[in-house]
């Protein structure tokens, strides 16, 4: 049985490599789908999806880190990374104006803040590690100087759906579907906290 898991914390540039294997891991769906097929192209997209993962997430970190734009969230267990989310600041008119029928309140800037990519290790789910990245998203916003966080979650995906209500998150708007979307059934809602 895996040892319980520390609170999350800001992931340094030494916890970039931890970050994406774990990232990567939690979010490639194999060519048939849904994990119920592995086949001989999933080994290779794998590794292909793993390496776009770690190049992002570079690119994401450097600059943006030091600009105070950008948080790679970690929780740490047994000496390994085991839950991760992300906290950046973004610009959209569309998300902008969800969030302003939200607040009730017209901003100039049209930036927002942004809790994306979390994942948590199977072997720890169901012991609140999604709250404690949820709970230190809130704080990186409230430091950053925003008064909402924001995200995106397929409306399918119940349990997190579940842990975002419970953190006081509501869905403002349902943005349109991609065809990867139509594709795989999904479809997004984009949820909003006032802090």
């Amino acid at each position: 049985m895996p040892s319980s898991a520390s609170r999350a914390r800001v992931a340094t540039e030494l916890d970039l490599d931890a970050c994406a294997k774990l990232q990567t891991s939690c979010f490639y769906d194999p060519v048939f789908g849904h994990g119920k097929m592995w086949t001989v192209f999933d080994d290779v997209l794998y590794h292909a999806f793993a390496k776009d993962v770690r190049a992002t997430l570079g690119q994401k970190y450097e600059p943006h880190a030091k600009l105070g734009r950008f948080a790679s969230l970690v929780v740490d267990a047994s000496d390994e990374i085991v839950a991760v989310a992300e906290v950046s600041i973004q610009r959209s008119s569309e998300c902008a104006r969800a969030i302003e029928r939200l607040t009730g309140v017209r901003r100039e800037s049209r930036e927002y803040c942004y809790l994306s990519c979390m994942c948590v290790d199977e072997r720890f789910r169901g012991r609140g590690l999604a709250s404690r990245l949820v709970a230190a998203g809130e704080r990186v916003a409230r430091d950053w100087g925003f008064d909402v966080l924001t995200l995106h979650v397929y409306i399918e995906n119940i349990r997190a759906l579940n842990v975002y209500e419970r953190a006081g998150f509501v869905a403002i708007d349902f943005p349109a579907r991609t065809p990867y979307d139509v594709v795989r059934g999904r479809s997004k809602a984009f949820m909003a906290k006032r802090l």
